[in-house]
């Protein structure tokens, strides 16, 4: 039996595609992180824009092409004028199929599972992983602060549909990882601000 699972398995296309080729995979949880005012939610937004709008990306000195779809904003720590002045500032076309979910928290999954339902989002951007954590916020240094990470990795594609979420978070002051090595653990990739220029 087990061999048969296998073998059924491995006729399943679940190869990984990208939105942005070799830059942003798909489906995949990556998170995000650098210091205070480096432009985190601003460079999440750019991504954002490309990939509602279908816009073509450099990669390498390169146009590529951009996997068009929409994208969901899940914002747990920012007031809506500020939501509204990166907008402004990205110059976000008022009819992209961007989708805006204030006083976020990531304990609410099963809303977050209905969300993705109905929007049906290319790319999800969760900002901030401490923000969107509520009163366990204070508890990042714990590895059950990740636990909601792992859930989010482990049924992207299963009990919802496969998506791109992108997660950012913030640097410690010493500009590293802030929090448990269990959010690096949690989601497929890693990002540090400072690889990114726009």
């Amino acid at each position: 039996k087990k061999k048969k699972k296998g073998k059924e398995l491995n006729k399943k296309e679940l190869g990984k595609t990208f939105l942005i080729p070799e830059v942003l995979p798909h489906p995949s949880v990556v998170l995000l992180y650098g210091a205070g005012g480096d432009g985190k939610s601003m460079t999440a937004w750019t991504l954002g824009k490309h990939v509602a709008c279908g816009l073509p990306f450099v990669v390498r000195g390169k146009f590529v092409p951009v996997k068009q779809g929409p994208v969901l904003l899940l914002n747990g720590d920012q007031p809506e004028s500020q939501i509204q002045e990166q907008l402004n500032e990205i110059d976000m076309p008022e009819d992209a199929p961007v989708f805006i979910q204030g006083n976020w928290q990531l304990k609410r999954f099963n809303e977050f599972c209905k969300l993705i339902q109905e929007v049906e989002p290319a790319l999800v951007v969760i900002d901030s992983l401490i923000g969107c954590s509520g009163g366990s916020a204070f508890d990042e240094n714990k590895s059950e602060f990740a636990s909601p990470l792992y859930q989010l990795a482990r049924l992207n594609g299963s009990l919802f549909e496969a998506t791109t979420i992108l997660i950012v978070h913030h640097a410690n002051k010493q500009g590293g990882f802030r929090g448990t090595s269990a959010i690096r653990d949690a989601v497929d990739e890693t990002w540090s601000l400072n690889f990114f220029f726009f």
